[in-house]
C-alpha cells in the first residue's frame, strides 16, 4: 500500500511536468485514455468504462481549445487528476505493466528533470539545455509542434505495446 502511494505520487507529478507545451499533455493523455479503454474492453472489465468515456469526452474538448495557440492552460489542476485517474485505474484493474508502458513518456519527462537536478546539484553541470526534456528539444531548435507531435507518436506506439502487454 505504501509503495502504491509513493508510485501514485510520482505518477501525478509526472503528469504535471508533462504540461508545458500547447497540446502536449492533453494529447498524450487522450491517447493513453483511448488505449486504456481499448485494453479494458478487450479484457471485458467494464467497471471503469463510463468514467473513462466521460474523461475522454472532456479531453477531446480540452484538446480542441489547447491546440496552438492554446486558449487556456491546464497546469497542475488539469494534469494531476488525469494522471491520478489513469494510475488508479491501472492499479485497481491489475494493469500496472500496461499502465507503465502507456505512460512511459511522462516518466521520461519526470526522469529528465530529476537527472538535471541531480547533475546540477552534484556536478554543477547541465545534462539538458533546459529540463524537462520537451523544453530541451525546443532549446535545440525544434519547433513546438514538432516536439508535441513526436511525443504523441511515441505515446501512441508505447500505448499499443501497453495494450499487448495487458493481454499477456
Amino acid at each position: 500500500l505504501v509503495l502504491a502511494a509513493i508510485i501514485g505520487q510520482f505518477a501525478i507529478y509526472s503528469g504535471e511536468l508533462t504540461d508545458g507545451l500547447d497540446g502536449l499533455m492533453i494529447g498524450i493523455f487522450t491517447i493513453i485514455t483511448c488505449a486504456m479503454i481499448t485494453l479494458l474492453l478487450i479484457q471485458r472489465q467494464f467497471e471503469f468504462l463510463p468514467f473513462l468515456a466521460i474523461l475522454l469526452g472532456v479531453q477531446i474538448v480540452d484538446l480542441y481549445f489547447n491546440i496552438p495557440p492554446a486558449r487556456f492552460w491546464n497546469g497542475g489542476p488539469g494534469a494531476m487528476p488525469l494522471a491520478f485517474s489513469i494510475f488508479f485505474i491501472g492499479l485497481v484493474t491489475d494493469n500496472l505493466p500496461a499502465y507503465f508502458l502507456m505512460t512511459s513518456i511522462t516518466w521520461v519527462i519526470m526522469g529528465s528533470s530529476a537527472v538535471q537536478m541531480f547533475s546540477m546539484k552534484f556536478f554543477k553541470r547541465r545534462v539538458f539545455k533546459i529540463a524537462p526534456i520537451h523544453h530541451h528539444f525546443q532549446a535545440v531548435g525544434w519547433p513546438q509542434y514538432k516536439v508535441v507531435m513526436r511525443f504523441w507518436l511515441f505515446t501512441l506506439f508505447l500505448s499499443i505495446l501497453g495494450i499487448y502487454a495487458g493481454l499477456l
